[in-house]
């Protein structure tokens, strides 16, 4: 019989005050409280599977659909949804706003009684037009939809992925390599990842010599199976830059067990910054991405929709940041 994860649950494992998990997991603003604090926090609710519960307001604006392109049981295997799901739930509590979740696969009732739709994930063209027809506001999470008319909040994966290459260069590093992720939507549309096109472009721009690309889901398995076809194919490069941090674990654990060194012998370079990086052993060097920050501003961007006060679809990008760590070093010139 499974059990439910408490707040104390939590604040056990972070070693924090039940109020402090309380207040950072419902995004007080008040709160004053350090980065490595509110990450150690978050690590624990994913290692713990916590699942935040919505109060429901007694004077609800009314009620929003939140569309997810992932499971509860797959989102364990890419926190990065969990993460950004909680930021929807967050702030339309905050906006006193009732939520209920839909899978793709789900028939959507009638929208009458809905505010608007937040989509979070990856959707095929024909998905897209059953939201859309739904006529009611509509924001898309994590996928660049705007070429459909259709509102979304975006990571800039540029600047991001042009910090990495900078580090590169600047580290000395002599050849690269991409450990690239391969994704379809629900019903089996195939998904071009701008990471893979951006990574090798920019990377050749900087002067490195067109970067070899593994590819794999995008999954610790993955990440695992990918670097072992890395480490099979001869001398591997001086760095990685690894699609996402599920696929930098498994791509870590490969290394590991081919007793490769890291950052000795391989660098590696995730992307989306999870928690879990931090209590990696190395701890992982990666990308930031605001994951609460990017559900948040969907919310937003969904009421100023409603309301009008966004005369036509739009596109908000959120910026990105490079996060150092263990995984990766500074070459001697």
């Amino acid at each position: 019989m499974s059990t439910i994860t408490t707040i104390k649950d939590i604040a056990e494992k972070a070693h924090v005050s039940s109020s402090t998990v309380s207040r950072v997991l419902n995004n007080d603003a008040t709160m004053n409280v350090t980065d490595d604090t509110r990450r150690k926090i978050y690590a624990a609710a994913e290692e713990l599977n916590y699942q935040k519960r919505s109060l429901k307001s007694l004077h609800s604006k009314g009620i929003v659909a939140l569309v997810q392109w992932y499971s509860t049981d797959k989102e364990l295997g890419d926190l990065y949804y969990r993460a950004i799901r909680w930021g929807i739930e967050n702030q339309l509590e905050a906006s006193q706003y009732e939520v209920k979740h839909f899978l793709p696969s789900d028939t959507l009732p009638s929208m009458s009684d809905f505010a608007g739709i937040v989509a979070l994930g990856k959707f095929s063209t024909a998905q897209l037009e059953v939201l859309k027809q739904s006529g009611k506001p509509l924001v898309i999470v994590d996928q660049d939809v705007l070429g459909e008319g259709v509102s979304c909040v975006v990571p800039d994966f540029a600047n991001g992925i042009d910090r990495i290459i900078h580090y590169m260069q600047a580290a000395g590093y002599q050849t690269v390599g991409m450990i690239a992720g391969v994704e379809e939507t629900s019903d089996g549309q195939a998904l071009n990842d701008p990471r893979r096109q951006l990574f090798p472009q920019l990377a050749v721009d900087a002067g490195f010599s067109t970067p070899a690309i593994y590819a794999a889901p995008f999954t610790v398995e993955g990440g695992y199976q990918a670097m072992e076809v890395a480490i099979t194919a001869g001398k591997l490069p001086d760095a990685f830059f690894v699609a996402n941090d599920s696929m930098a674990i498994g791509a870590i654990k490969a290394l590991q067990n081919a007793h490769i060194n890291i950052p000795d012998d391989v660098s590696l370079f995730g992307f989306n910054n999870l928690a879990i990086g931090l209590y990696l052993n190395p701890t992982l060097s990666s990308v930031h991405v605001p994951t609460e920050t990017m559900g948040a501003t969907a919310v937003t961007m969904l009421i100023a929709l409603s309301e009008e006060k966004l005369p036509q679809p739009s596109k908000l990008t959120v910026a990105t940041s490079l996060k150092l760590r263990q995984s990766s070093t500074r070459k001697e010139h």
